[in-house]
């Protein structure tokens, strides 16, 4: 236990990660460490026919793509050991137990009649979530960064809009083009809240940033309410993200353009987002190859 969270120190003190990628690390390391309990084992003295027995025990049932980042998150933290001089070897190779994995590609961008019905209720939707939810709509924003956007973060210059954020998730300040109307709209809220350029614009009851679960809970518990929905399906936050993405994309904007927009590191990652992609470039290829 000591040594996990001498781990967890240096991974929220030290590395640049997200805290959501440490509490995966988190579970992923404590599962294992509560295994080594259960079996006698010393994380100081841990064989590698031990791990090999480990790996053969949570080898079922999950997905590869889960398994390689269990055995990857585990070796970390071995690698930490080693670094920090507790133990000389990582136990096991890394590379023996990656398993093959095939890329998949999740289409998540929403049907218009989804969106419409969102748009043609939103009314009826307390201030701060109509708000919030058009964060997501028009710009394709994490929800945890609709949560965090600060008093002064809209601004005007040269006749257009903007919004100046920060992304938890890649540690770094972005700044994009908003709609006009959007602008308004939280100019005047925020003066009606009285909100300071470094408080948080959307806020909890003691002030601090609104939580982006509550956020999620209050959604679905508000269509339910009005009866939106589309079959099974009621409200999902990142799934704006693929729909603005694909959007763009669909209306001749670049990769790269689609990848500063939503502040990504690389244009691979962009691919993700948007949706339909294979069946574009198909269609791109007929018209093309059709014209004599």
């Amino acid at each position: 236990r000591r040594y996990f969270q001498l781990y967890l120190q240096y991974m929220i003190g030290v590395t640049s990660l997200s805290i959501s990628n440490i509490r995966f690390q988190y579970y992923r390391v404590s599962e294992f460490l509560e295994y080594c309990d259960t079996k006698g084992l010393s994380v100081l003295a841990i064989t590698a026919q031990d791990m090999d027995e480990y790996f053969k025990h949570i080898d079922s049932d999950i997905l590869p793509d889960t398994f390689n980042g269990k055995a990857a998150d585990i070796y970390k933290f071995f690698r930490f050991m080693v670094v920090k001089g507790f133990i000389k070897n990582v136990p096991y190779k890394l590379e023996y137990y990656l398993k093959n994995v095939v890329p998949t590609h999740h289409d998540r961008a929403l049907p218009e009649d989804v969106v419409s019905k969102m748009l043609t209720n939103l009314h009826q939707f307390p201030e701060n979530l109509r708000l919030m939810y058009l964060h997501l709509w028009c710009l394709g924003l994490r929800i945890n960064e609709v949560c965090t956007i600060k008093g002064d973060a809209y601004y005007e210059r040269n006749g257009d809009t903007w919004i100046r954020l920060y992304q938890n998730k890649m540690k770094a300040e972005k700044t994009v083009p908003i709609p006009a109307t959007l602008y308004e709209l939280m100019k005047a809220y925020i003066e009606k809240m009285h909100i300071t350029p470094d408080a948080y614009v959307f806020q909890n009851k003691n002030g601090g940033a609104f939580k982006s679960g509550t956020f999620t809970k209050q959604m679905i518990a508000k269509c339910r309410e009005l009866g939106i929905s589309c079959g099974d399906y009621i409200f999902r936050t990142h799934d704006y993200r693929h729909t603005v993405s694909t959007a763009l994309y669909s209306q001749g904007s670049s990769l790269q353009a689609i990848r500063d927009f939503l502040g990504h590191k690389s244009e691979e990652m962009t691919k993700q987002y948007v949706d339909y992609l294979p069946e574009m470039i198909d269609t791109a290829n007929e018209e093309y190859f059709s014209n004599e």
